[in-house]
């Protein structure tokens, strides 16, 4: 965004509005279920209960996490110019890397908790022959379905911000390079002023001659 050709902040925003619509669907279905089973046998199955949960708090999550895309874009354009320079180099992919890392922690708690939720629905319910027959066999496939679909979302979501991470380190080299050779000719570009000092010295041995 903005110039930066390394960035996949629109291919990650993509794939979270998609997460978003899932979890969104699988709120309805597990809080459907719970409705169910506890209005018909005062009960509820807690797996279903911890993939309502995970779907919830994914809903509440990626908002945030396309705040922080919208910042780190903005924070990594405004620094742009001043990691051309010897004093911005080393500072100019840090805040990159805060939002980066915060996104990540995140999508990897949220990623554990689906795969948990997927693996023990699937332990519970692997196939037609397990669920409940008519709708609520349905709801129950839907349900394990939904749990895998948002987990591989989350999955390539976080290699899109690794790679990311990737180019933000080789960038961040980049510059740290370029401003070590605008330092070397800085220094070696200081003899070239000795000219003008050297200029100076006939003028001054010119005096010292009268």
């Amino acid at each position: 965004m903005r110039g930066d050709t390394t960035s996949y902040v629109p291919h990650r925003t993509g794939i979270y509005a998609l997460l978003w619509l899932f979890a969104l669907a699988e709120l309805g279905l597990t809080g459907y279920r719970i409705h169910h089973t506890r209005s018909l046998a005062g009960v509820y199955d807690p797996i279903v209960a911890e993939l309502l949960v995970t779907a919830l708090l994914t809903l509440l999550w990626i908002p945030f996490t396309i705040l922080f895309h919208h910042r780190g874009a903005g924070t990594r354009a405004g620094d742009g110019g001043a990691a051309n320079t010897g004093a911005g180099a080393g500072a100019g992919a840090r805040p990159g890397f805060s939002l980066l890392h915060g996104e990540t922690f995140l999508n990897l708690v949220l990623w554990l908790m689906w795969l948990i939720g997927g693996a023990i629905a699937t332990n519970k319910w692997p196939n037609s022959l397990q669920t409940p027959p008519g709708k609520q066999g349905h709801v129950l496939r839907a349900i394990v379905a939904l749990a895998w679909i948002a987990f591989g979302l989350l999955t390539l979501a976080k290699a899109l911000a690794a790679m990311e991470y990737a180019a933000l380190r080789a960038r961040g080299a980049g510059a740290g390079v370029g401003a070590a050779g605008v330092g070397e000719k800085g220094v070696a570009g200081a003899p070239a002023a000795g000219p003008g000092v050297n200029g100076a010295g006939p003028g001054v041995n010119g005096a010292g001659a009268v």
